[in-house]
């Protein structure tokens, strides 16, 4: 391919927008998207809205100076640079392997007056322009006092049911976590609070929102989130001070990605960080909770989830925890968060101590596991920002007499390190467990909550399921006892099956809707896993 004529560049460059609607076609993993354009953008960078959405902050995207393109022979990659005046930066980190690179113009003016040629380029498999998006923290605020810590051990705190909690104090007896690292990726990690410093390493965190890369201490004036999930996985349990994480002895690694926008491309670097170090990755964020927004992760954070699995702790794969979300009051499903209904990950739901689903946990078909968290009369007691910061700024309102701590954490925020602290009893328990195993574990080990709820549903090899709980309430020493004689599974084989070019009615006033067969390969296929892509226009 011939370099651009420098007249034509300029021309693109000139007008890489609508100017009489603000309007701005960028193709994302392959495929043209439109978005409204908003003059002004911070540090050179265009913000963007997707067309048809609210201008609202939590929409809100920045199209920066970077760009992903999906080649089919990486030595194409410095010609692809040459020609459209590109610095080719290397593989995508943490999609190795999957043929994705990142590439630098010299602004997002550049990128999006090429993107039509981009788009044509034989030698190009796919084009992503990297948007950048602040993350909602799964977080749902609540108030009541709760002094101890109910879902470690249930008395009936509050009014609440006695025993309805993670069973996780036999565990302990034999295992606490030790030898196992979790990634809190968040919007940072207090690395110096007294009941964190026991288990911090620091020689493998990571900051990709500002210029402290390797310190991810977050911003003290807002940034609690990460602190108080950090809390909840693995704060140091017995030495005589606060709480104690569902893992007491593990090791925590911070990874700040969502305290400020972030692409698909640091979402796949976070996803795949050091994996042959990190065995856990809690992740307490996802799209917005409205109930409208369907979104799956970009490519290279789809590839890094599926190379985490396959290569990750040395080929047994890396497990990935999500929270379900928090948008059940707008009637939001777990299934719209692409990062959630992933088959690498673990969602978590919320279950609050009077044994029923809370008010903001999703439902889903993709939720493994339900977890403790706020709901009925109390919320979750972790660790907070030191000193009058965080969310116990006072000490004072209900909250904890001591501000190191706060009594008010809740969501499935809290939920997701909760199970990320037993993932990890569970691989100190047995270091050869593989990603399907630990899910395996955790589904056959559960408790059902309300078992005479009429959304349970049996399987066909006699599991339970319900939308609301996954597999049901975790039991942390079950679970651990199944881990301690585990075999670890063979590995997986997949099958895949199209129907393209269909032409069909959508019957009105028709609860069976459209049906479509596929026929499966052979005899004694043990299904562990599904995903349906639907692509239709109506």
């Amino acid at each position: 391919m011939r370099r651009l004529p420098h007249a034509l560049l300029a021309w693109l460059l000139v007008f890489p927008v609508d100017a009489a609607v603000n309007r701005l076609r960028l193709p994302v993993d392959g495929r043209w998207r439109e978005y409204v354009h908003v003059p002004g953008g911070e540090d050179g960078w265009l913000t963007v809205y997707p067309l048809g959405s609210a201008q609202m902050a939590s929409k809100a995207q920045q199209l920066r100076n970077r760009i992903a393109l999906k080649l089919d022979d990486a030595p194409k990659a410095a010609e692809i640079a040459r020609d459209y005046g590109l610095t080719a930066l290397g593989p995508a980190k943490g999609a190795e392997g999957s043929g994705w690179w990142i590439f630098e113009g010299a602004s997002p003016a550049v990128l999006a007056a090429l993107g039509p040629l981009l788009m044509e380029d034989p030698r190009l498999t796919g084009v992503h322009f990297l948007l950048y998006r602040q993350r909602t923290r799964r977080f749902v605020p609540n108030d009541p006092q709760f002094p101890v810590q109910w879902h470690l051990q249930n008395t009936g705190q509050g009014g609440g049911r006695a025993g309805l909690d993670l069973n996780v104090t036999p565990a302990w007896e034999r295992v606490k976590g030790n030898g196992i690292r979790i990634a809190i990726v968040d919007d940072g990690l207090q690395l110096t609070h007294p009941d964190l410093l026991p288990n911090v390493d620091t020689s493998n965190d990571h900051d990709w929102n500002d210029n402290t890369p390797d310190d991810p201490s977050p911003d003290a004036a807002q940034d609690f989130h990460g602190t108080a999930c950090a809390g909840v996985a693995a704060g140091r349990g017995n030495n005589q001070l606060g709480i104690s994480g569902t893992a007491p002895e593990a090791t925590l690694v911070g990874l700040r990605l969502i305290a400020g926008p972030s692409s698909d491309a640091e979402e796949a670097e976070a996803l795949a960080w050091r994996p042959q170090v990190i065995d856990i990755y809690s992740n307490s964020w996802g799209p917005d909770d409205d109930g409208r927004t369907l979104e799956e992760p970009g490519p290279l954070a789809r590839a890094a989830l599926a190379n985490g699995a396959a290569t990750g702790r040395n080929g047994k794969g890396s497990l990935f925890l999500f929270a379900a979300g928090n948008g059940r009051a707008e009637k939001d499903d777990s299934n719209y968060d692409g990062y959630a209904n992933s088959i690498y990950t673990i969602t978590v739901a919320a279950l609050g101590n009077d044994g029923g689903a809370t008010t903001y946990s999703e439902p889903g078909a993709n939720i493994l596991i339900t977890a403790p968290s706020s709901g009925g009369s109390r919320d979750i007691v972790t660790t907070d920002l030191t000193g009058a910061n965080g969310r116990n700024q006072s000490g004072k309102g209900g909250n904890l007499a001591d501000t190191d701590y706060t009594n008010t954490f809740s969501g499935t925020s809290a939920a997701c390190p909760m199970v990320a602290g037993c993932v990890a009893l569970l691989l100190e328990a047995n270091s050869s467990l593989g990603w399907r195993d630990v899910q395996e574990i955790l589904i056959r080990s559960a408790n059902k909550v309300n078992p005479s709820d009429p959304g349970w549903i049996r399987n066909g090899i006699g599991l339970f399921f319900h939308h609301d709980y996954g597999a049901g309430l975790l039991d942390a020493d079950a679970a651990v006892e199944l881990a301690l004689t585990w075999s670890p599974r063979p590995l997986a084989t997949s099958w895949t099956a199209e129907e393209t070019g269909l032409v069909l009615p959508i019957p009105d006033h028709n609860s069976a809707g459209i049906v479509r067969n596929f026929q499966l390969p052979g005899p004694g296929l043990q299904m562990e896993h599904v995903t349906m892509r639907v692509d239709l226009r109506h």
